[in-house]
């Protein structure tokens, strides 16, 4: 078992029927849920919607196929109360922010992945849609991008981003401190195990974008083009593959914008306020 808040319509507002399973960013190593997202959470229970905010397991004591099954956990449990909750359980959307919208986008296109399954757990967790804001879609890419960002010249801002992180990720605990260091930088070596020349084949089971297919479900991707991880070319590759795949697919992306846009004072920022609007459109369309 694992925590959960669930949100739903206030007594008197129409339902839906959709449901939401959002997971929270932060690396896949730090955060809860309810964390910044109170006010968005709002609004969707506002328009009908029951939100479930997980707070699923965290690395080290988690790897990344545990982190998924747990999502595929909440599937499961939406779908196994669907009648106590008045929605429909053709009608669940993934959503989640960074590390969380990666982990949604992997559950979302690998629904029959063994890996990412539960003991036991055999039952259908295929959804109707998912919504990633500024996701790492493609690890392999996220692992080179990470390489080029210790040899370029930085702007203080870098440098500021740089340390802060770098003191979160040391204050936690870390099983291959001695390997390969614990500075933020090497993360994503820390969190797979290895680097992507020693073990390809576990960071093409974690990328979002190898699992893409003609059933992969309808997707809108948010991003910022001045991520400071660098993610964007990597999310215009994923919007490219699920186009060429028959998906339906959105990709919004805002100019000079910053990672975790959407969580920075949301009531009065315009990046924030129009990407809350974009999410209301597509679930719209998945009712």
């Amino acid at each position: 078992p694992f925590l959960a808040d669930l949100w739903q319509p206030a007594e008197g507002c129409q339902r839906s029927g959709l449901s939401i399973i959002y997971s929270h960013g932060s690396g896949w190593r730090v955060g809860d849920k309810d964390m910044l997202t109170g006010h968005f959470f709002q609004r969707l229970a506002q328009s009908g919607h029951v939100v479930l905010d997980i707070a699923y397991s965290l690395y080290p004591e988690a790897d990344l196929p545990t982190m998924v099954s747990e999502v595929n956990q909440a599937i499961l449990w939406i779908k196994a109360n669907t009648q106590n909750l008045a929605i429909n359980p053709d009608r669940i959307v993934l959503m989640g922010g960074s590390a969380g919208a990666h982990l949604s986008l992997l559950a979302a296109y690998a629904p029959g992945q063994p890996e990412f399954q539960s003991p036991g757990a055999a039952s259908d967790t295929s959804v109707r849609g998912v919504v990633a804001f500024y996701p790492a879609a493609d690890l392999r890419e996220t692992f080179t991008q990470t390489q080029n960002h210790l040899a370029r010249e930085k702007s203080p801002v870098d440098n500021l981003a740089d340390a802060l992180f770098n003191r979160i990720f040391d204050l936690h605990p870390d099983p291959y401190k001695n390997k390969y260091g614990t500075e933020y930088e090497n993360f994503l070596v820390n969190l797979l195990g290895g680097t992507r020349e020693e073990i390809p084949q576990v960071y093409d089971l974690l990328s979002p974008i190898t699992h893409v297919s003609q059933d992969s479900p309808a997707t809108l991707l948010l991003q910022g083009s001045d991520d400071v991880f660098d993610l964007a070319p990597s999310v215009r590759r994923l919007h490219q593959a699920l186009q060429e795949a028959g998906v339906p697919v959105v990709l919004v992306e805002y100019p000079h914008t910053e990672h975790g846009f959407d969580l920075i004072l949301p009531q009065i920022s315009p990046v924030a306020r129009a990407s809350a609007r974009e999410v209301e459109r597509f679930l719209a369309l998945m009712v």
